[in-house]
């Protein structure tokens, strides 16, 4: 799990953040035509599925689900704020909605986490994170 998941996502993250036009040329996405949207979509159903499997498996699995969401939509708004500031993207889906989305969910889902843990709710786990 930790090599073929953990490693090979972190692998291809690395790729399209740090070679960003020489990746975009191999894939094909230089054309205009919104070809990254899709990537971008799967990682989001992705949190979208995990976040619905939540509703099933407590505990741990919760942790790493708002950790998930929270590493994508952070991400995003950063990319959100460097390009509202370098490239003077003043656009409504650049610096409004879905900018504070980024910003508010995660602060929304690890205070509801926090909470539960301290007062016994579904996300405490069932054995020692370490353990």
């Amino acid at each position: 799990m930790v090599a073929v998941v953990g490693f090979n996502s972190l692998l291809g993250a690395g790729f399209h953040v740090l070679d960003v036009a020489h990746i975009a040329t191999l894939i094909g996405y230089t054309r205009g035509d919104g070809g990254f949207q899709w990537e971008n979509a799967m990682g989001d159903l992705a949190i979208g599925v995990v976040g619905i499997m939540a509703y099933w498996f407590r505990g741990h699995f919760w942790l790493a689900t708002i950790v998930v969401l929270s590493v994508q939509y952070l991400g995003d708004a950063a990319g959100h704020i460097y390009f509202w500031i370098a490239e003077h993207n003043v656009e409504p889906d650049n610096i409004g909605v879905p900018l504070w989305i980024d910003v508010v969910l995660p602060i929304i889902v690890w205070a509801l986490y926090v909470g539960s843990r301290r007062h016994g709710g579904d996300a405490v786990p069932d054995r020692p994170v370490l353990g």
